[in-house]
């Protein structure tokens, strides 16, 4: 792409995702004609896959993460989980509980690392590939795509990406910028597939408060052409051949 700084070409292998009221691809493929908004109903996703007892570890966020993956599961040795949020929910109810007194809950507390999520994926899988949980402030999905496609030019033969997220509880308002989102969005990449190009660009003033994984979604469902992230100056963009 011209007058970029950077541009990054992957395999897209597969794709899935789950959010409130949108369970399956044709449902995604039906919610991408419009904005690239999620209503949150307080819904979690299953994670059938996920024995029984792991899952009832698992927090909500946790649930959207690990669905996600589990929909785009195939061989990968390599994983990556990008979560702005990660574990606040359970921070607030740790913060919470000190504030009043209370004893800490030995589960919420062996769980309030930010790489919870991809700890369980690699338990429940008695998976002991390389794994990275990151965060970057709403440019998750960027980020996470070049730690995956850096793992891949290193000798990974395909690399697997989870994006997923909600909003902060109610503690939080009015101390975060916040683009709302709850969802999870997994991707598998590899050599062959179809090309998605991510490129970072300059960019004068546009529209805040889209979501970069939401914007992501909305692409795959629609099946080919273009989304854009912008923030601050630089804009992130996808092109996704047909």
């Amino acid at each position: 792409m011209t007058n970029a700084w950077c541009t990054v070409s992957l395999g897209l292998l597969d794709w899935g995702a789950w959010a409130p009221g949108l369970h399956s691809k044709e449902a995604w493929r039906d919610w991408a004609a419009g904005p690239a908004v999620v209503k949150d109903d307080g819904t979690s996703p299953p994670v059938e896959a996920m024995a029984a007892l792991l899952r009832r570890r698992a927090g909500r966020n946790d649930r959207l993460g690990l669905e996600a993956a589990w929909r785009v599961l195939a061989g990968a040795g390599v994983s990556v989980f990008g979560t702005r949020h990660g574990q606040v929910a359970r921070s607030a109810v740790l913060l919470e509980a000190l504030a009043q007194g209370l004893p800490l809950s030995p589960m919420d507390f062996s769980l309030s690392v930010h790489n919870a999520s991809s700890g369980l994926f690699s338990i429940a899988r008695q998976d002991r590939g390389a794994s990275t949980a990151l965060a970057a402030s709403g440019e998750e999905l960027a980020v996470a795509l070049l730690e995956a496609g850096g793992q891949i030019l290193e000798g990974a033969p395909e690399a697997l990406v989870s994006i997923h997220d909600e909003p902060p509880p109610a503690l939080y308002d009015g101390h975060w910028r916040g683009e709302e989102g709850t969802f999870g969005l997994g991707l598998r990449l590899g050599h062959g597939g179809r090309r998605l190009t991510m490129s970072l660009m300059a960019s004068g003033p546009e529209p805040e408060g889209s979501v970069q994984g939401l914007e992501l979604a909305r692409l795959l469902a629609l099946g080919s052409g273009q989304a854009r992230w912008a923030r601050d100056g630089r804009a992130w963009v996808w092109e996704l051949e047909a």
